[in-house]
């Protein structure tokens, strides 16, 4: 059952992503019906949705690790990292997946190191200058007294 679990924690990504559509789909359904047909307030609908999501995919889980089938496993193992993996170094193999999603988080932070000081810059620029404008305009030419 371990193994199992492990499977699907880490290798068998279209059987955990199935489970939390699932339950996903669950909880948000449960949550409507409770708060539309039911009339209750909204948070006892989102705790009863977040309840009813939570055994959905606690259901998934147990009855993904209790079901056996060597063959389906092997098969379903071998064809994931067949499919979505590549070598490193030898027999080790990683998936792609693992890759793609370091290289998005890398540029996520570097868009916001870089990016966030210019925007700050410009939206301090934009406000000096229309300071600037506005008091230009408030002052009297030279010579001119103000009534």
């Amino acid at each position: 059952m371990n193994n199992r679990l492990d499977e699907l924690l880490s290798a068998d990504h279209q059987a955990r992503w199935k489970a939390i559509l699932v339950s996903g789909l669950v909880a948000a359904a449960v949550g409507m019906v409770s708060e539309a047909a039911l009339k209750r307030p909204a948070s006892d609908s989102q705790t009863w949705a977040a309840i009813a999501g939570f055994v959905a995919f606690a259901v998934q889980v147990l009855y993904y690790c209790l079901r056996s089938g060597a063959s389906v496993r092997n098969s379903r193992l071998e064809r994931i990292m067949r499919k979505d993996a590549f070598p490193l170094g030898g027999s080790m193999r990683a998936p792609r997946r693992m890759f793609v999603n370091a290289a998005a988080a890398a540029a996520s932070v570097l868009v916001f190191v870089i990016g966030t000081p210019l925007v700050e810059g410009a939206v301090i620029d934009d406000r000096l200058r229309k300071l600037l404008l506005i008091r230009l305009f408030q002052q009297t030419p030279m010579g001119c007294s103000q009534p």
